[in-house]
């Protein structure tokens, strides 16, 4: 079974349907990459709106406590 030899045309093809996998599998995990990194994009904005918020509070309790 081992020196079976098969027609180069199923040769051709396994290889072809082996490659379109591996291209599938390869934009699979671009855009999961891309997914994660746009998530990580978003929690930072929302971090730097709430520090912009505490930031804004802060300084306006100063200031009522100046007055």
């Amino acid at each position: 079974m081992k020196n079976m030899a098969l027609h180069s045309g199923l040769v051709k093809c396994i290889e072809v349907r082996l490659e379109a996998e591996q291209d599938a599998q390869r934009m699979e995990f671009q855009k999961l990459r891309e997914t994660r990194a746009a998530g990580r994009r978003v929690i930072e904005a929302e971090n730097q709106k709430r520090i912009a918020v505490v930031r804004t509070e802060a300084e306006r309790v100063r200031q009522l406590n100046q007055a």
